[in-house]
């Protein structure tokens, strides 16, 4: 097998990671982009404050779908199990 193609299946790994981190995240990003569109409409918040507090809510959600359990890799019914 050639390095390449192990360089693609390790991107799409990669990826994938990524896209369930903001599946995770959406329900919170979207909440507070009403939340902060709702704000600024109404005349209560500027929109430089608005899109500020909506980049720290974005980025405080990634960092907090960063700390996910991963699911470990399986191991085959012959592998003997690491001793405790």
């Amino acid at each position: 097998m050639s390095p390449g193609a192990m360089t693609a299946t390790h991107d799409s790994v990669r990826i994938g990671r990524w896209v369930e981190r903001f599946r995770r995240m959406r329900l919170v990003v979207a909440v507070a982009a009403l939340a902060f569109a709702g704000l600024w409409m109404f005349g209560a918040i500027a929109v430089l404050p608005a899109l500020a507090g909506f980049a720290l809510i974005a980025a405080a959600a990634l960092i907090a779908t960063a700390s996910g359990t991963e699911t470990p890799v399986a191991l085959a019914t012959n592998e003997p199990r690491a001793p405790r």
